[in-house]
């Protein structure tokens, strides 16, 4: 049974009174990671090819740039930290264990993303291209201490990009069990975050 002033969508699906106040233009989302549209005043303050907020993974990290608001670097072994991007701080805590996280991006050889499911790299659907995805918070933050945002490429030697990267904490912005589906994610959260 559909909550109390409920409505249905184009696109199907129904809408509780306080997703419509979202989709009508009263809520805006904060995105969980520091400059995710590789747009900072200083996009890359140290001169080191990589936009502030973020790092390399280490030594298979190569060739890094930023141009037109997206993070580019050149991998130089697939599926390993020492070729990944990953936020420069740690933004993964224990209060967000069990919460469900929106991540969205437009991005070119990725193949997944370390710091939300325990012990493992939640491999996305697709590896170029607008892709997003509902992961579930497992990881025991308490035991191994704050995570790292990491997105691991998915072949060597070949660049990869990633531009207006997303990340919600759909739990605390909705409420546990009321965390709106992908579909409902990808139409209304990319054009009302707050960068």
């Amino acid at each position: 049974m559909a909550q109390a002033g409920t409505v249905t969508v184009l696109g199907g699906g129904n809408v509780t009174p306080a997703k419509k106040l979202i989709i009508t233009g009263g809520r805006k989302f904060k995105n969980f990671v520091a400059n995710g549209n590789f747009a900072l005043v200083n996009i890359d303050s140290d001169g080191n090819g990589i936009a502030d907020g973020w790092t390399g993974g280490g030594s298979n990290f190569v060739n890094p740039r930023v141009e037109n608001n997206t993070q580019y670097w050149t991998p130089l072994k697939d599926s390993t930290y020492s070729s990944s991007l990953a936020t420069r701080d740690y933004i993964m805590t224990p209060s967000v264990s069990n919460h469900k996280f929106y991540v969205a991006f437009i991005g070119s050889n990725i193949m997944g993303l370390w710091g939300i499911l325990a012990g493992k790299v939640y491999r996305f659907s697709k590896t170029s291209g607008e892709i997003s995805a509902i992961i579930p918070a497992t990881f025991n933050y308490g035991s191994s201490g704050n995570q790292r945002i990491v997105l691991y490429a998915h072949e060597a030697n070949v660049e990869s990009s990633v531009k207006n990267f997303i990340l919600i904490d759909l739990t605390a912005e909705f409420g546990e069990g009321n965390e709106p589906d992908l579909a409902w994610c990808d139409a209304n959260i990319p054009q009302n975050i707050i960068w």
